[in-house]
């Protein structure tokens, strides 16, 4: 039998989707089309045929801004048990779902929020995106290494710089289009750009070819967000992947990652 040895001082501020107060509020239920999140917003599903009381995470800017398409928030459901063990807790998909289309509830934010500001909604998940620097251009000898989540691929010098660079967009491609979804080479610039697929996470590194002076650089330029970011909150439109959601507004602070009440006024 296992025993208690410690308790958590710190215990977290809140779980996505709970109530912040006893105050008024509208809850529906609806069912689930997707693995959907405590505390992320839902809206209806556009392709419905027999039903208007299915829901998914939106995947648009219109199911957050249509009057229509939007819907709420999932509730927390402190009697479901999540089915889907090591993820965030949830309603599995052709599920039921209790949706607050009002009310004051703690979500869960991905940007930084402050009292009053305007309410955004993600709808697009977003790629990784990494570009290696090199300080010189290639010469004979050369031989370029790039590895990606743990898989080197080698490229040697061939005739000019140009033609390095485009040799190696060949060969990443080749090597790791199931995780690539883009590669970018700029000679001029002396640039590898490399693009995931969504929902794919990637390392990548480089050595140092004979020719340069300096390691390369290797700057992540977007992290990327998973497909179950959709429906999470923030304060502005990150890049137009996220979408405003005027018929809510924050009633607390917040950082990014952390708990904010919203004050959902449909």
């Amino acid at each position: 039998m296992s025993v208690q040895t410690s308790v958590d001082l710190d215990p977290a501020l809140a779980v996505a989707g709970m109530e912040a107060d006893n105050g008024p509020k509208d809850v529906v239920t609806m069912t689930s089309l997707e693995l959907i999140p405590y505390g992320n917003f839902v809206c209806r599903d556009e392709q419905l045929t027999s039903s208007d009381r299915a829901c998914r995470l939106p995947n648009q800017a219109t199911d957050i801004t249509d009057n229509i398409a939007q819907m709420g928030i999932a509730r927390a459901a402190f009697d479901v048990e999540s089915q889907n063990d090591g993820l965030v807790p949830n309603y599995p998909s052709q599920s039921l779902v209790s949706v607050a289309s009002s009310g004051r509830y703690w979500v869960k934010v991905d940007g930084a929020v402050s009292t009053g500001s305007a309410v955004f909604v993600r709808f697009q998940n977003k790629p990784t995106i990494i570009t290696i620097t090199y300080d010189a251009d290639f010469d004979a000898g050369d031989n370029i290494i790039i590895t990606v989540n743990g898989v080197a691929v080698t490229t040697a010098y061939n005739t000019s710089n140009a033609q390095t660079f485009t040799d190696i967009d060949t060969n990443l491609t080749a090597a790791f289009g199931g995780i690539l979804q883009d590669v970018a080479v700029d000679a001029g610039a002396n640039t590898v750009t490399v693009t995931s697929v969504l929902n794919t996470a990637i390392t990548v590194t480089s050595n140092e070819p004979a020719s340069s002076t300096a390691p390369p650089t290797v700057v992540t330029t977007q992290a990327g967000t998973p497909t179950t970011d959709r429906g999470l909150f923030r304060s502005d439109d990150d890049t137009a992947t996220a979408a405003q959601w005027s018929e809510a507004r924050w009633a607390s602070d917040a950082v990014a990652g952390g708990y904010a009440i919203l004050d959902i006024q449909q």
